[in-house]
């Protein structure tokens, strides 16, 4: 999850006019027709429906809950999802809010750099990065290799929850980093100081209490996102048997004989589980917030040791990200699987074999998934967005971001238990899915951005005899453009390698990539998943560029927060 799903975690699930005074014109000039009626059809369909055909099959049935807790496989499977969510969430906020913090107080060298870093997580999806790490430092590994260095104990509670922390640092370091500048802490902090403070006084009396709502919003966030992972536990918790509510959904669906009674039950469970931190924390992260205003930090002199602080934060992005995509590289290039890497034994035809068969045919199908569900998401966004200027346009919001704040093993669950008379084997089910999914994804960069429209350029157009669509071409289009080009790569990209819904709607003939990447690793080969792994990693970072060159559409979405990048 990225930074919108942080501005949805707070309350901003829609558009908020600047002014009372600002929303008439904007409703005159944003006229909606018939658009209430398409966006209200899509929520119904793709929010309303599948949720409260779940919810209703738990409540009509009651018994299933009861016998959910019979269960000890399945009693364990919470713990253990509870576990590992706790501790994910506790490292992510370490890691990535101390770096928050340490970026808007200290004078670190190279935040730019760090900060890019740091942000990695978000565009390698969660499996590869398990199975990275799993080539990098297990057996056979490339620290085995090098060092001698073998770190089964990876598999299993410690290293799910190590790497799902590693998956949550982004939100935490986002939040965290857009609040510093936010919050007014650093005036604050300035008059502490004057007053005598020591610096950690100051720190723990003013800049913590300051940061508590974004603190609980990022709490909030990293522990449901924790929760509802399952590329992670799918390769790191499912060898060692250490079961976790996403990874025993995926095999009751696979192997369970009771049909859909678990699965439904655990899927309504995170459902009601999502829905009450995010409405608890809701409350408390909104309670005593300071005015929002940008100030300049009370950043402290250069010292030696904020060059140890930038070595150590590198530390973390080098042994994190960059060796375990070495290490994932290593294996790819190998000739047979176990030899050490050297020059000697490379070989090509891993990766040719990557691009052919299964591996070809799921890229393909998840590239058109990814191009429609953008796309058509894209659209959905400047509808919803137009609506959300109106009145009921706040709850409008809210109820497309439902699929999105939910784990999404729920919602496959949900689609599956509505479409599968109509959709059940056919790629469209998943294409459904996603639409659900990432709505709120596609929305919430087009909202704001409508938000700040002001309506005299469109009221002059039409006052010049231009019609409606015309003036919404000249006047609106050019200046949300930007905002639509960053909301259709952001749904791309997550498309693209979507793996925990896919892995729950596929059917023989519709395998996405990460599905193919999946089957191949449990299947046996490593090499070969290796390469599949590599290439979907490569494509992610070139769709990607757009993001990481322009400043602009980083901006957009949220990943300028931290540091001066």
């Amino acid at each position: 999850m990225t930074l919108p799903t942080a501005q949805l975690a707070e309350g901003q699930v829609g558009p908020h006019p600047v002014s009372a005074s600002g929303a008439a014109p904007r409703s005159r000039m944003l006229r909606v027709g018939g658009e209430w009626t398409v966006v209200l059809v899509g929520v119904a369909v793709l929010v309303a429906w599948p949720i409260g055909r779940m919810l209703y099959e738990v409540i009509a049935a009651p018994s299933i809950i009861a016998d959910l807790w019979n269960e000890s496989q399945m009693t364990a499977a919470i713990e253990g999802t509870v576990v590992t969510s706790v501790g994910g969430t506790v490292l992510a906020l370490i890691i990535g809010g101390g770096s928050a913090v340490a970026f808007w107080r200290l004078r670190v060298p190279a935040q730019a750099v760090l900060a890019g870093g740091l942000l990695l997580p978000i565009l390698i999806p969660p499996f590869v990065s398990a199975l990275s790490v799993t080539q990098a430092y297990t057996a056979a590994g490339l620290a085995q290799h090098l060092v001698g260095l073998q770190m089964n104990w990876l598999f299993g509670a410690v290293g799910t929850t190590i790497l799902l922390g590693v998956q949550q640092v982004p939100i935490a370091f986002l939040i965290i980093a857009a609040a510093t500048r936010t919050r007014g802490s650093g005036d604050a902090e300035r008059a502490a100081r004057a007053s005598g403070a020591p610096p950690w006084t100051t720190l723990w009396t003013i800049t913590f209490p300051l940061l508590r709502p974004a603190i609980i919003a990022a709490t909030a966030l990293c522990f449901i996102s924790c929760a509802s992972d399952f590329g992670v536990p799918a390769v790191l918790a499912i060898p060692a048997r250490y079961p976790t509510i996403t990874t025993e959904i995926y095999q009751a669906m696979s192997f369970s004989t009771n049909g859909l009674a678990d699965p439904i039950a655990l899927s309504a469970l995170l459902i009601v589980a999502a829905l009450i931190v995010f409405a608890v924390t809701s409350r408390f992260a909104t309670a005593g917030v300071a005015a929002n205003r940008h100030t300049t930090p009370l950043v402290i002199r250069r010292r030696p040791w904020h060059t140890a602080v930038a070595v150590l934060i590198g530390l973390y992005i080098f042994v994190v990200s960059v060796f375990p995509l070495l290490g994932l590289i290593s294996i790819a290039i190998t000739k047979v699987y176990g030899e050490s890497p050297v020059p000697a034994h490379w070989s090509f035809d891993h990766l040719a074999t990557a691009l052919q068969g299964d591996a070809i045919s799921g890229f393909l199908r998840s590239l058109l998934l990814a191009v429609l569900a953008a796309t058509l998401l894209v659209v959905a966004g400047v509808l919803a967005g137009r609506l959300g200027l109106r009145r009921g346009g706040r709850a409008l919001g809210a109820l497309i971001a439902v699929p999105y704040a939910v784990p999404g093993s729920a919602v496959a669950i949900a689609i599956l238990l509505t479409f599968s008379k109509f959709l059940y084997g056919t790629i469209a089910i998943i294409l459904v899915a996603y639409l659900s999914r990432f709505w709120a994804l596609a929305q919430q960069p087009i909202s704001a951005a409508l938000s700040q429209l002001s309506p005299d350029p469109a009221l002059a157009a039409r006052a010049s005899g231009a019609s409606a669509w015309r003036a919404w071409w000249v006047s609106v289009w050019p200046a949300i453009r930007p905002s639509m080009l960053a909301a259709w790569l952001l749904v791309f990209l997550y498309s693209l390698h979507e793996l925990t819904v896919s892995s729950l709607l596929y059917v023989p003939g519709t395998e996405t990539i990460g599905v193919v990447v999946l089957n191949a690793e449990e299947g046996g080969d490593l090499a070969t998943t290796s390469a599949i792994a590599l290439w979907l990693t490569i494509v992610i970072l070139l769709c990607a560029v757009p993001l990481i060159v322009s400043r602009r559409l980083r901006s957009i979405l949220g990943f300028s927060s931290g540091g001066s990048w």
